[in-house]
């Protein structure tokens, strides 16, 4: 056990004795997705010190970041059952984050189980809610597992197109060596489908890029794409020189037997002797390739025919492997159940579109219906009030002339009695007369009071108005 080892066993003891208030397992997995992207092996060896965890959440979380750190340490793994444990819990989860990585170390172990064509379904998964989270590096991620699967099995125009989309992404993100790498899959793509103008300069480009982060085994690649790229453009001198300064510094035998066919390509008898690979070396196409050409050179066919049918062999075995994965097929039935899903969904929102229209258009009817019943009541109301207030107006200015009129009565009336009545009052106090005279002056003013309640018109009057005017009189 490496010193690595000593120092994670007991930073995990430490975390169980101080950890109180959270749960030991807990602890560890935060402390493990702490150290993955700079420390994967660290991440790792913890992970390796943790008992399976009780809950679900936490299990699936484990088999997430177990599976990521395997990746991350280049452990190749073609079992798919420890990560569909996180796959199928952040499916119900709605972690959309977490079920994006977990469909993304999913496709990786499908690829690395030769299952190619659900691999890249599952990165169309990922890619799908990678984008839907704006996360640049991991939809970058995804497009470049993609690119690799159809560059794999010859599907140039989508791989180029995915190797534009992972290098757009990872661009935006500056993130190395992701990004030299997406700069060299663009690079690639472009050259299997014929630009090789566009291979070289952007190959160019990987080589500066790789050179700056010290990065031998990019640069070489790269380099000998430009070699490649330059024989392919009809540039066999430059390619003869890339070759040379790159088998200057590191021997490829692949690249010792493309130099060796343009150097018959060209005549250069002397120069294609010189040629002399390492017999133990596997035998690689262009080695293959030009050591056919050597032989028919040479005029020593039979030597010529056995390197062609080995090539041939090398050739179909690679060919049958892509046909038989029946990647358009996938793809075929894939998008078409989810342009499906899609159409029932708008089908859906649609009718959900529908359904809330008339639902507002019929409160919107009922709220102007009462509106308008309101309205109609509180008119009615109105003129009913007017029409009351009109009557009533009536009324007062008929009462008020009955009233004038009772009170023209009544002055002319009290106008003609006046006079009598007051002198035989005055008679009657101011008098020194016998009482017998007094008598008399008492019976005539009873007499002119008897006079004025038997007026029908002032009797009226009295009971109109409530005033009981004689009645105080008599008494």
């Amino acid at each position: 056990m490496n010193i690595n080892h000593y120092l994670i066993s007991a930073l995990f003891a430490l975390l169980l004795l101080t950890g109180c208030a959270t749960d030991p397992a807990t602890a560890t997995l935060d402390r493990a997705e702490t150290l993955m992207d700079l420390h994967p092996d660290s991440a790792l060896a913890l992970l390796d010190t943790l008992p399976s965890p009780a809950s679900a959440k936490e299990n699936a979380r484990y088999a997430l970041l177990y599976s990521q750190a395997l990746d991350k340490n280049y452990i190749d793994v073609a079992d798919d059952s420890l990560i569909l444990i996180a796959v199928n819990h952040y499916e119900n989860s709605g972690d959309l984050h977490r079920l994006m990585l977990s469909y993304y170390y999913h496709a990786r172990v499908l690829y690395n189980k030769k299952s190619f064509p659900r691999s890249l379904l599952v990165h169309h998964k990922s890619l799908k809610y990678a984008e839907q989270l704006g996360d640049d590096f991991w939809c970058g991620r995804n497009a470049d597992g993609i690119y690799n699967l159809y560059e794999n099995f010859y599907h140039g125009a989508d791989a180029l197109h995915y190797a534009q989309l992972a290098y757009k992404y990872l661009r935006n993100t500056g993130q190395q060596p992701f990004l030299n790498y997406a700069i060299y899959g663009y690079a690639r793509a472009n050259f299997n489908i014929e630009n090789y103008k566009e291979a070289i300069e952007i190959a160019t480009q990987t080589c500066d890029s790789a050179s700056k982060y010290d990065d031998e085994e990019l640069f070489f690649e790269a380099k000998r794409m430009v070699a490649e790229a330059h024989y392919y453009d009809g540039e066999p001198d430059k390619a003869i020189q890339e070759i040379t300064e790159i088998l200057s510094q590191k021997y490829n035998p692949d690249l010792l037997g493309l130099l060796g066919h343009i150097y018959i390509d060209k005549g250069y008898d002397a120069l294609v002797n010189k040629i002399n690979p390492d017999t133990t070396e596997k035998l690689t196409p262009n080695m293959i390739s030009f050591k056919r050409e050597k032989g028919k050179w040479e005029g020593d066919y039979k030597t010529a025919l056995h390197f062609t049918e080995i090539l041939m062999l090398q050739n179909d075995s690679v060919h049958v492997e892509a046909l038989n994965q029946g990647f358009n097929a996938e793809l075929s039935n894939y998008f078409d159940y989810e342009n499906q899903i899609k159409e029932f969904e708008i089908r859906d929102m649609n009718r959900q579109h529908i359904i809330l229209v008339i639902i507002l258009c019929n409160v919107f009817a009922v709220a102007a219906i009462i509106a308008f019943l309101f309205y109609r009541r509180q008119k009615q109301t109105l003129n009913r009030n007017i029409a009351i207030a009109c009557n009533l107006q009536e009324v007062l200015t008929l009462k008020e002339s009955q009233f004038r009129d009772a009170q023209d009565s009544i002055k002319n009336l009290l106008a003609s009695k006046y006079t009598e009545f007051d002198t035989l009052c005055t008679s009657y106090y101011e008098s020194r007369a016998s009482l017998s005279l007094k008598k008399r002056i008492s019976d005539e003013v009873e007499k002119l009071v008897n006079s004025f309640s038997s007026n029908k018109r002032l009797s009226e009057f009295e009971n109109n108005t409530s005033v009981n005017f004689y009645r105080k009189i008599k008494s």
